[in-house]
């Protein structure tokens, strides 16, 4: 009898991984190909060996002869020429996939420069939309202003003046890198040219654009959310982080428990998406938010949200990436709740606490919990680029100034926020 397959204790597949159909796995297993976290792998001559990126199967089986064929060439001593690339006759699609390799390195090694996982996706959603306007085997060098008219035309037009810069930046990064020079990729005989109507937005118009879809709420707003949420203890804690420390829900659902100080109040957490060291405080009502979330929150967890401050009732992490046919994609368990219970973003609170504390004076403290660099934006501030510690206190006060001002009181330091912060 034949008994089914079983995955060994302990054995877990790679996230890029997609669900393998019948034929996919039988191509698979005839080839002797492993999915790994960095890509494919094979056995050659009685030693583990890597193929290639990850990959579709078919394209993994494509490129496995040629690698067996180098290894066992470079294990004889034989030096195997390398193919060169000649410009004119590279096709759209191989250079992007070219560029999304050299991707691939900065976000698995970190150099030349890091890259992190969120930007490399919108990259190549972004390259995936210009590949199919212009056509994929379009030669490369062939690619003009015509292209770029189109593709702003039919991809472009409608959308926020924040996406139409941030894509606009990712394809002139990519058609920067190929272009010819001593410090370039160097697969194009030419730059490119872009033509008048491929521009991105100024600084004033991404301003005002995001003026228009202001996501911050209002005093009645934030008492309505809270009191809709009051059931749930593990929104409400969420809920708290979101308006004191200024969190998103990735914030909220990596945030490691041990570093969350529950008797001072205090949060030192780097933030996800820049990896700029921040610090928050949290008032009385947060840190009692949280630990009655704690005194509810089941013991049992998988081994991913170990150490985890918030984990799922099934014990599984609430930010996570999808794995099977949704790979790619990712949950977001606090961030949907939220808003599904209140009918606001939780992205929200973030930009609740950003607008209230902008007329705040201390402009480091306030750096300090959104996780911005400091002088990033305008002239940068030599004393505080040298300066790498803040007292706690000042963001202690920042946060008695914001949270009286969210909720529609008037916060008794609102007249001199510098002075010590009132006791709750």
């Amino acid at each position: 009898m034949k008994h089914p397959r079983r995955k060994r204790k302990g054995m877990k597949l790679p996230p890029w991984l997609p669900k393998l159909t019948a034929h996919a796995e039988k191509l698979r297993a005839a080839h002797g190909l492993t999915a790994k976290k960095d890509g494919w792998y094979k056995s050659v001559d009685g030693r583990t060996r890597y193929v290639c990126k990850p990959c579709k199967v078919s394209e993994a089986v494509e490129i496995t002869p040629g690698r067996i064929k180098a290894i066992r060439a470079k294990a004889q001593g034989i030096r195997v020429p390398v193919e060169r690339i000649t410009p004119g006759l590279l096709t759209l699609e191989g250079l992007i996939e070219l560029y999304l390799a050299w991707l691939t390195q900065r976000l698995e090694t970190g150099y030349p420069k890091k890259l992190t996982r969120r930007t490399y996706d919108d990259i190549t959603e972004t390259l995936s939309d210009f590949s199919e306007c212009i056509g994929p085997q379009k030669a490369a060098d062939a690619v003009g202003a015509a292209d770029f008219t189109l593709y702003a035309r039919e991809y472009l037009a409608g959308k926020a003046s924040s996406t139409i810069r941030r894509r606009i930046i990712y394809i002139e990064a990519f058609a920067n890198w190929a272009a010819p020079g001593s410090r370039k990729a160097g697969h194009l005989q030419r730059p490119w040219q872009y033509g008048t109507d491929f521009r991105k937005p100024s600084d004033d118009e991404v301003s005002t654009s995001a003026a228009d879809s202001d996501k911050a709420y209002t005093p009645a707003q934030l008492r309505q959310a809270f009191l809709r949420v009051k059931k749930s203890p593990i929104l409400r804690a969420a809920g708290w982080l979101g308006l004191c420390a200024a969190f998103l829900p990735k914030d909220v659902g990596t945030l490691p428990e041990a570093i969350v100080d529950l008797k001072s109040g205090l949060i030192r957490f780097p933030r996800g998406k820049t990896g700029v060291g921040r610090m928050c405080w949290l008032p009385p009502h947060a840190v009692l938010a949280i630990s009655r979330y704690l005194e509810v929150r089941p013991d049992a967890c998988q081994p991913e949200a170990k150490g985890l401050l918030f984990r799922s009732s099934n014990g599984l992490p609430h930010y996570r990436d999808a794995e099977g046919e949704d790979w790619g994609q990712r949950f977001d368990g606090i961030g949907n709740r939220w808003s599904k219970m209140t009918g606001l973003p939780f992205s929200g609170l973030r930009s609740t606490f950003a607008t209230i504390a902008d007329d705040f004076l201390d402009q480091r403290s306030v750096d300090t919990v959104m996780g911005h660099k400091v002088g990033h934006v305008g002239r940068r501030v030599r004393s505080r680029h040298y300066a790498k510690r803040i007292k706690p206190e000042r963001i202690q006060k920042l946060v008695a100034y914001v949270l009286p001002l969210a909720f529609g009181r008037v916060p008794r330091a609102a007249a001199a926020p510098n002075e010590p912060a009132p006791k709750s």
